[in-house]
């Protein structure tokens, strides 16, 4: 009797396991630790002008001296292997870069040259 009732909990605890597993969530993947960095602004060469990452590449620091045009931003980084300014960030900076090219006044994370 004790031999039978072994038998049918072996199975009975590998069917449990196997439901516990087949029905738990995968754990989300980790993101990318988003990071503030210096960006140079390259011109329009990829359309959407300063609202889009790809016109836009990393820097240590900005050697930018003018009040004329965008030269450099300081905002959070996309966090991949070869940054590009995050969207998001990109997108809520674009009041403070308008206001800083059309004053011809730089700020903390707007650098203009001429």
């Amino acid at each position: 009797m004790k031999n039978k009732s072994l038998f049918l909990a072996i199975p009975a605890l590998l069917l449990m396991a196997i439901a516990i597993f087949a029905f738990s969530k995968p754990q989300p993947a980790a993101k990318a630790t988003l990071t503030e960095q210096w960006f140079k602004y390259q011109g329009n060469i990829n359309g959407g002008g300063t609202t889009n990452p790809a016109n836009f590449e990393p820097i240590s620091a900005p050697s930018c001296s003018g009040d004329a045009a965008l030269c450099a931003i300081h905002v959070l980084s996309d966090g991949e292997a070869e940054p590009r300014p995050d969207e998001t960030a990109l997108l809520n900076m674009q009041t403070e870069i308008n206001n800083a090219v059309s004053s011809g006044t730089p700020t903390s994370d707007v650098a203009l040259e001429d």
